[in-house]
């Protein structure tokens, strides 16, 4: 893991590090900043969902789909209308 190499540390000890201090995997953290940017373009933007996806790093809209619904709890089309809704009112 080039990450531990440039902290000084073995892999598993950043692991143990980093989610003692975080409460999240590095894997989690990074899940986070991607929905998170995710839901940026969504509110921000009106490009279709697909483009998202690609800009987030996903290899495909449904894999994107997935990730997002485990996230949200919402899919990202439903995510984005919702919010246009509480934008308009």
């Amino acid at each position: 893991m080039e990450l531990a190499d440039h902290v000084g540390m073995s892999r598993y000890k950043l692991i143990r590090e980093f989610r003692g201090r975080t409460e999240l995997t590095i894997r989690e953290l990074i899940q986070q900043r991607v929905i998170n940017r995710a839901c940026r373009l969504l509110l921000r933007t009106s490009i279709p969902i697909k483009e998202v996806a690609f800009r987030c790093g996903y290899a495909s809209p449904s894999a994107f789909t997935v990730a997002f619904r485990q996230a949200t709890g919402l899919s990202p089309s439903d995510f984005a209308a919702q919010n246009r809704k509480r934008k308009l009112l």
